[in-house]
């Protein structure tokens, strides 16, 4: 069997489909995964042959769009070139299947227009006709700037039509196949009764990551408590959260581990004795010896926490992390 996989560059949306990467390759499929050069390592890490995008999504960590807008409308912009490059894949390659991300517009267009059985993959909430917080969300940030919008709206359409695909204006980021692979429970899933049986939910993927930074792990006291801060892998340069996390817990007992991602450490000033900060750290092996978890509500995250049993608290530093951290404080999950 052989599944060509249009990926999405981040590592929220990498991260999970990683262990299943492993499992198809254990079963002996054959994966073309395709995605940006950053994630090269990673992806072929599992065995599944890593290819990588053309120019047009050359995007990483450093240049992420911070907005729902920016992400529309960089999605939008990469169909131009990636629709035919996915094509012409697609004609050389002949799957059995094609799997993309919720966000890889160009692959369900590529998929469908050539006629192939597909899947979608969900690593955050998947979409569906209630009012979710993430639609409620992006009308919210559409108010303050319509020409924008409209620009945005007349152009996903436009390439809708184009290619003779259904779809709405959601379509840059609610890309669903005939079967559909959803990272979290149903439970956690806002308005989760309103999806049938071609949506599997299936929590987070919890396995090893052979790329986890080193950790000092000398350093915890057994005996005292433990707290984890990090606000993921890309809106991790708020220092001023980072000042504020010291500031507050310097006294305190329990001891603080703190992921601060591409902020310069050196800006946090000298570290109280119960604080350790480092850029990057193994937050799944962290994750089964922390009793707390002041996290930006990611949904792998947040996911991870859950399933390891971990309190919450959320400090959502964008729309779709508000999305999040509405649904743990309304299941009292933090």
């Amino acid at each position: 069997m052989k599944i060509v996989f249009f990926g999405t560059p981040a590592h929220g949306h990498v991260n999970p489909m990683l262990p299943v990467l492993r499992a198809l390759m254990d079963r002996g499929v054959t994966v073309l995964a395709y995605n940006a050069p950053d994630f090269a390592a990673k992806i072929s890490g599992t065995g599944a042959d890593f290819r990588v995008y053309p120019d047009a999504l050359m995007i990483n960590d450093d240049n992420m769009p911070t907005s729902i807008m920016a992400t529309g409308h960089m999605i939008v912009d990469a169909c131009a070139p990636l629709i035919p490059f996915c094509q012409q894949v697609l004609d050389a390659e002949q799957p059995d299947l094609v799997v993309f991300d919720s966000l890889a517009l160009w692959g369900r267009i590529a998929a469908e227009t050539r006629g192939y059985p597909t899947m979608g993959v969900f690593t955050t909430f998947a979409w569906s006709d209630g009012a979710t917080s993430d639609q409620r969300g992006i009308a919210a940030e559409l108010v303050g700037s319509p020409a924008t919008f409209m620009t945005y709206i007349s152009t996903i359409m436009r390439v809708l039509r184009d290619h003779g695909v259904a779809g709405d204006p959601s379509s840059a980021f609610n890309n669903t196949g005939a079967r559909n692979l959803v990272f979290t429970s149903r439970l956690f899933q806002p308005h989760g009764d309103q999806f049938g049986a071609d949506y599997a939910f299936v929590g987070p993927a919890i396995a090893p990551r052979p790329d986890a930074p080193a950790f000092p792990f000398a350093w915890l006291d057994p005996a005292r408590k433990l707290v984890y801060v990090s606000l993921g892998t890309i809106h991790n340069t708020n220092l001023d959260f980072y000042r504020a996390c010291i500031s507050a817990f310097a006294d305190h007992d329990a001891q603080f581990v703190m992921a601060t991602g591409r902020t310069d450490l050196s800006m946090l000033g000298e570290l109280p004795p119960n604080f350790y900060a480092q850029a990057s750290v193994p937050q799944l092996e962290l994750l089964t010896r922390v009793d707390a978890f002041i996290t930006h509500g990611g949904m792998n995250s947040v996911n991870e926490a859950l399933y390891h049993a971990v309190p919450l608290i959320v400090v959502p530093q964008q729309f779709e992390q508000a999305s999040v951290a509405q649904r743990v404080a309304s299941l009292y999950a933090g």
